[in-house]
This record gives C-alpha cells, structure tokens and sequence, in this order.
C-alpha cells in the first residue's frame, strides 16, 4: 500500500476550487483508490464542483472529507462533505461524544477520534489538534484497511467503493439516536470489525441502498410576473417534487400550498403576484418527505433581482 501526498493548499491552509479539482483528477489518473480532504467551505461552489466529485467516485475512487468545524445546526456541513459523492466524517472526544465544534447536518456519514489528536504541527514538531480535519484520515485509513483486505465487486460495476463505503457504514458503532442521525451519521467508525466483514468469506455486501437526499443549489429569477426556478436533483428515489413560495412579510414568511411537480423536473417557471418571495423545493417519495432545499429570495411583478 503506498501512501501520497497530493498538494491542494497553499502553506496558509488555504486555496482553490480549481487546485483541489486538479488534485482530485490526478488522483483519478493515477490510480489512487483513497483521498482524504481536510478542508471545506461552508458556501456551496457550484455544479462544476460537484461534477467532478460525482465523477470521480463514478471512476472508483473513495473521497472521505472533514464535515467541517461549525458545531450543531440542522445543516451545518461544509463541502466537498456535503455531497454524496463524498463521505462527511464527524469528530468525537474520547469518551465517544460528538465534539463541540462538529458540524451536523444529514449528510454526515460516519464520526471518528477529532478532538486531542496527537499529531505533527505545521513548522515542525508534535501537539494535539483538534477539528474534523483531524478525525477525517481515521475514516480515510479504515477505508484504504477495506480495500486492502480483498472486498471486492459484487454489484459488478467495476469499482469497489459502493462496497467499501457500505462496509464502513456497516460496521461503524451506533451512537446518539438510534440508526443513522445528523450527528454521528452510522456511528463511530471500527477499523477490525470493518476488516473482518470485508474479509468475510460468506459472501461481500450488496451496494447501499439509494439515498434519498434534499435537493440543492436551488437558484431563482424573476422576469416580470414570472419566477424561473431550477434546482439539483441529489435522489434517485423521488416520485416527484413540491415547490413552494411564501410571502414575505416584514421579518415572517406566509408560506402557500405547496406546488407539486413530476419526478423529471428540475426548473419550474410560477407567477405568485407581485411582492416579494421566497421560494423552496423539496422532493416526494410516496408519503415521505425530504428536508427543504435552500431558500431563494426573489421579487416578483418589477424589476428586482433576485436577493439573498
């Protein structure tokens, strides 16, 4: 197993969109199955970004990336982690509790050891540091563990890192509300148990079950009367969409009924009248419901812009 250090960041820990972007394709182009990413943004980049997420864990590779440092909220993960190409790691203390400064949101998957770390420190020299970035490599090295101990192909994809997530998610210790929660995600993360079940000789794991996500980057513009709405799709599980706008009222929105919409869409064009709006989106699965995208602040029936 080799190990490579792959520079994204200048020497103030800060950097690009487009550095990281040429990172992550040389990983692609290069053979390199795990990549680790300290770092993150709390302002979504753009689809250029995500696309190139998307494609390369599409190409094999696994991407684990810190969830980020901005304590509980119902969605406080910074990207890349937000998406669902990428694994969101949360921290833990020693005594196996969320850390303080950990990001939560549903997009976190598992948690890992991020508070008191003992490490190298930039300049030279040991300490403990503390953040998501630190509790990130564990997640990183139990999945390069995964992949090493032989799990192989079974949906027949050609990649194995469906399997390898499915095996992390599987055998991580369940902690806070029972099942998958916006804090710890599956749980804490356990390096043997996730060997020996990548290891295990009855059979290898079904890929994950589709998620079934909010949508996002939800982006508006008003021409006249008229709303132009488009968002992202993040499920393959939707039977359709709700758009919804409400007026805005000093600091209060009076929200309508909800517009529903077929599975396809991903733009829709509205004329709730003149004022100013905000507009939402979320998908339907049946009589299941996904959070809310972001909201869109736009008005309507003049010529404002929109507004955030």
């Amino acid at each position: 197993m080799d190990l490579y250090a792959v520079k994204v960041l200048s020497s103030t820990g800060s950097g690009s969109w487009s550095s990281i972007i040429s990172g992550l394709d040389w990983c692609v182009a290069n053979g390199m199955q795990v990549v680790n990413l300290s770092l993150g943004s709390s302002t979504d980049p753009g689809t250029t970004v995500r696309v190139a997420f998307d494609n390369a864990y599409a190409a094999g590779l696994v991407v684990v990336a810190s969830a980020g440092n901005s304590g509980a909220g119902a969605d406080t993960v910074g990207y890349p982690a937000h998406y669902d190409s990428v694994i969101a790691v949360g921290s833990t203390t020693s005594t196996d509790a969320i850390s303080s400064f950990s990001s939560t949101g549903p997009a976190v998957e598992v948690a890992a050891p991020g508070s008191s770390i003992y490490s190298t420190l930039n300049g030279g020299g040991w300490g403990t540091m503390s953040g998501t970035s630190m509790a990130s490599p564990h997640a990183a090295g139990v999945m390069a563990l995964i992949l090493a101990a032989g799990i192989e192909d079974a949906d027949g994809n050609g990649r194995r890192n469906d399997e390898a997530r499915w095996v992390l998610q599987s055998t991580s210790l369940d902690l806070g509300t029972t099942g998958r929660d916006n804090v710890f995600g599956f749980g804490l993360i356990d390096a043997d148990a996730a060997v020996l079940l990548a290891w295990n000789p009855g059979g290898n794991p079904p890929p994950p079950a589709p998620v079934f996500n909010a949508p996002s980057n939800l982006l508006g513009t008003a021409n006249g009367a008229t709303a132009t709405l488009t968002w992202q799709d993040n499920s393959n599980v939707e039977t359709g969409f709700e758009l919804q706008y409400g007026l805005k009222v000093k600091n209060t929105v009076l929200w309508y009924t909800p517009i529903s919409m077929p599975a396809d869409s991903t733009t829709a064009a509205v004329t709730p009248g003149t004022g100013s709006w905000r507009f939402r989106v979320r998908a339907v699965n049946g009589t299941a419901f996904t959070a809310w995208s972001n909201s869109v602040d736009l008005s309507v029936g003049s010529k404002g812009g929109p507004k955030r």
